[in-house]
């Protein structure tokens, strides 16, 4: 990971705290790797935002980062399933949207997946007529 992300992510995320040596060298400890491996599944991987990764660390704790890159670790994979938990799921403002309806469909609701479908079929139509004027 280039050393100027984990800067960055430093200054984002107080949890991050690694030892500094002489001159100013940081050293990570494997608890710092397995954090940051959790933060960089949810935000390159899982798609949520700094605040959103924020939030849930607010929620759930840093434990759940630690047990999430654990799981990744181990070959578990990353997949929505292993998400921390939290009391408020992500939303738009903290996790882009996956567009995957076939894997995301299957846990909704049906009226869920009745509503998404009806918004994939509107956004559809949108795409067509934009393509007629384009």
């Amino acid at each position: 990971m280039p050393q100027q992300v984990l800067r960055f992510w430093e200054t984002k995320f107080s949890q991050i705290q690694p030892l500094k040596r002489r001159g100013g060298r940081r050293y990570y400890r494997p608890d710092d790797l397995e954090l940051l491996r959790g933060i960089q599944d949810l935000l390159h991987v899982q798609g949520y935002t700094i605040k959103g990764v924020q939030k849930l660390i607010k929620g759930s704790g840093v434990k759940a980062l630690v047990n999430r890159a654990n799981a990744l670790e181990d070959g578990a994979g990353s997949n929505a399933d292993d998400a921390p938990s939290s009391d408020t799921p992500p939303t738009a403002a903290t996790r882009t949207p996956n567009l995957n309806t076939d894997q995301n469909t299957s846990r909704k609701s049906a009226s869920q997946r009745d509503e998404i479908s009806s918004v994939i079929d509107d956004l559809k139509q949108l795409r067509d007529t934009l393509r007629q004027y384009g």
